[in-house]
């Protein structure tokens, strides 16, 4: 068994403690600002503990994953929803009877676009930077000059639903299974391959029973400077993907002693969240630098 004893989990466990208790206070209307003591909680946005709890993600939940959750192609709606992760534009392609139920044909894939290119051109936003698509980098290729819209459209969307039997299979399998088929589409990375599964795994029939459920977990570059920063190391380091794997399937099995009384049980794919957020955390009071984004009241959750 292996000794993990060099890893101190405290500090992530204290900044996830914090931030839901924050953001149980946000919810409750008799209360204002500020919810916490923390100036660095209180100054800079970061994520939410529990990613069900993100307004995107309720949003997909009440508009896709629940009204679609017996539809065959319910997978690849999830694929769209987090390529985009708008709520708005998403609403207006099923609005405009685009959203791709039955299959992907060339006359869905023309009005998913046409959807982009005239939220665009009223000056509305199309997409968020939170999930990243590969671009061409091949100047031959002959979608290189497509407009991002058309190229999602025309070229990714298109060689997702080519694996049509594959990742409809395997949706059903595992969270590895469905995560690597996804990865291994044309323009789709690991992660937003990974958040895909995760949406998944939250509903019922899919990959809510899958065998890997706490055992797998994508870990990217926040989560291992995360784990480096909890287990003492240079946060430049590289350990191997399967040791930081092992260490984010120790910290979430020994949970139950950090957590505080108002909290809930945090799945592993939430884990590997905290502790990307725990290296922003820690960043700023290591005095190395700051995130991106400062907290502004009404946003978010």
């Amino acid at each position: 068994m292996n000794d993990f004893s060099y890893l101190n989990p405290k500090p992530m466990f204290d900044w996830a403690n914090e931030r839901e208790y924050i953001r149980m206070l946000k919810e409750d209307d008799l209360l204002e600002p500020p919810w916490t003591h923390d100036p660095i909680l209180s100054t800079f946005r970061f994520c939410n503990v529990y990613r069900e709890e993100d307004r995107v993600t309720r949003w997909i939940k009440r508009n896709v994953r629940e009204p679609f959750l017996t539809n065959p192609n319910l997978w690849f709606m999830l694929v769209i929803a987090r390529v985009i992760n708008w709520p708005d534009t998403i609403e207006d392609f099923i609005r405009t009877n685009g959203w791709p139920v039955r299959g992907y044909s060339d006359q869905c894939s023309a009005i998913l676009s046409e959807v982009m290119e005239g939220r665009k051109s009223h000056g509305e936003k199309v997409y968020t930077g939170a999930y990243m698509v590969r671009a061409e980098s091949n100047t031959r290729q002959p979608w290189y000059s497509f407009p991002k819209s058309r190229y999602l459209t025309d070229v990714v969307f298109r060689k997702v639903w080519d694996n049509l039997e594959n990742l409809q299979r395997t949706s059903h399998e595992s969270i590895e299974t469905f995560s690597s088929g996804l990865t291994d589409c044309y323009g789709i990375g690991p992660f937003i391959a990974y958040q895909t599964a995760v949406d998944l795994t939250w509903c019922r029939g899919w990959l809510d029973s899958a065998p890997d459920l706490e055992t797998y977990a994508k870990i990217g570059p926040g989560t291992r400077r995360g784990l480096n920063r909890l287990a003492g190391r240079e946060v430049t380091a590289a350990p191997s993907e399967k040791q930081l794997l092992a260490e984010a399937t120790y910290i979430h099995s020994i949970q139950a002693d950090y957590l505080a009384p108002h909290m809930q049980s945090i799945r592993l794919s939430d884990i590997t969240n905290c502790l990307c957020e725990t290296d922003k955390y820690l960043r700023v009071k290591n005095g190395e630098g700051s995130p991106r984004s400062k907290y502004v009241f009404g946003r978010g959750y």
